[in-house]
């Protein structure tokens, strides 16, 4: 085979990521080609020659472009670390949701119980505090101004209650002291990236 399978094959390989050649070839197959984990193995190795309608296939069933097989491997190097940064990236951001939303629960629920003097406020302290943590800086001031509305906005529901929502505030408090400590970090961040002129 030529230089050019080589590298086509070896972009495969990596533009494959976590897909197993069996994955892959199984996925191949369901489209109506003849592959196997042999098939997959050979072209990675520049030992057998990917059909243009081939490539089309496998980069769509793999997300990518055809253009990826035959980009150098510094840039699909890059593009497979840029992938999983979004990845992780929509990972996070989900899980974030899931956190406020818990934080919230258990804030209301201490409210509520301590309302109705089903817990001690001395029993919900010391829960409230195992529970919960300011969310860390890194996390984007985006995320934290959704949550605040939330929370000001269930806060507000529930006055019309009378509830004392004690740690529905104090949640409040410490997504406000955490959304300005953001704003800060990204105030510093912009002054390092400011030229600076005598």
């Amino acid at each position: 085979m030529t230089t050019r399978d080589d590298k086509i094959g070896a972009n495969l390989a990596r533009l494959r990521g976590n897909v197993s050649q069996e994955g892959l070839a199984k996925a191949m197959r369901d489209r109506g080609y003849r592959w196997s984990q042999a098939t997959v193995w050979a072209i990675e190795k520049g030992e057998r020659p990917l059909r243009l309608s081939e490539a089309e296939d496998a980069t769509a069933i793999l997300g990518k472009s055809v253009q990826d097989l035959t980009a150098s491997e510094a840039i699909v190097a890059l593009k497979y670390a840029a992938s999983e940064v979004r990845r992780h990236h929509g990972a996070v951001s989900d899980a974030l949701q899931q956190l406020f939303q818990d934080e919230l629960t258990l804030a209301s629920a201490l409210d509520v119980y301590l309302l109705h003097d089903e817990v001690t406020e001395e029993e919900a302290e010391r829960i409230y505090r195992e529970a919960t943590v300011v969310t860390p800086s890194m996390i984007a001031s985006s995320e934290v101004d959704k949550f605040l509305d939330l929370l000001r906005h269930t806060m507000s529901d529930g006055q019309r209650r009378k509830a004392p929502f004690i740690y529905r505030k104090r949640l409040l408090g410490a997504y406000e002291i955490e959304k300005h400590l953001q704003e800060r970090t990204d105030e510093y961040i912009a002054s390092k990236r400011t030229p600076h002129h005598d």
